[in-house]
C-alpha cells in the first residue's frame, strides 16, 4: 500500500492536480478512507486540499491512470474550528502501526460495544498530525479513536450517541 506522501507526491505531479492549482490557493489537509470492521481500508484513499479563500475543499480520489477531482465542497467542521495544514514530513506513524494500536486498544476502551466499519481521516488537530478513526456500533454509536501520527500515543476516545431520544 502507498503512503501518504506517496499518493501525495503522484498527486502534486498529475495533470488533475496542476490544473486545479492554476485557479486555487489551497493545501492539503487530510486523507480519508472508508474502514472496515477488521480495519481493512475499504477504496483508495481520498486526498484533501483546503481553499481559505472560499472555504472549500477539493477532494481528489486516484484513479486507474491518475486522480479525478470531485465537485468542491463545504468543510465539516464546528464554525470555531480552522481548518489546519497536514504536513506529511511530520508523519512517524504508518497506517499499519496505528491500526494495531487501534485493535489492540479498542476493546478495552469501549468495552461490549459491537463495532461495525467505519472510517479513518489522517489530519492535523490542535497543531498535531492525528490518525483519527471513527467506527459505528451496532446500537448506533460512534467510537472514535485518535491517535498522534508523530508518536503513536493515543489523544482522545470517545463514545458519541448517534441518536438521541426524547424522554
Amino acid at each position: 500500500m502507498k503512503s501518504p506522501a506517496d499518493i501525495n507526491f503522484d498527486l502534486i505531479n498529475s495533470s488533475a492536480f496542476k490544473e486545479w492549482k492554476r485557479n486555487h490557493l489551497g493545501f492539503l489537509s487530510h486523507f480519508f478512507c472508508a474502514l472496515s470492521s477488521d480495519f481493512k481500508l475499504k477504496s483508495n484513499w481520498e486526498v484533501g486540499y483546503y481553499c481559505p479563500r472560499n472555504q472549500k475543499i477539493s477532494i481528489f480520489v486516484p484513479s486507474e491512470s491518475s486522480f479525478i477531482l470531485k465537485q468542491e465542497d463545504d468543510v465539516f467542521k464546528k464554525e470555531t474550528t480552522e481548518v489546519e495544514k497536514l504536513d506529511l514530513d511530520k508523519i512517524n506513524q504508518s497506517f499499519e502501526e496505528v491500526s494495531e494500536t487501534c485493535k489492540l486498544k479498542l476493546p478495552g476502551l469501549f468495552g461490549k460495544e459491537l463495532l461495525g466499519d467505519g472510517f479513518v481521516v489522517l489530519q492535523t488537530l490542535e497543531g498535531r498530525p492525528s490518525w483519527n478513526f471513527t467506527f459505528v456500533s451496532k446500537t448506533f454509536k460512534f467510537a472514535n479513536l485518535k491517535i498522534d501520527a508523530i508518536n503513536g500515543e493515543i489523544r482522545s476516545h470517545q463514545l458519541i450517541e448517534a441518536v438521541t431520544r426524547e424522554k
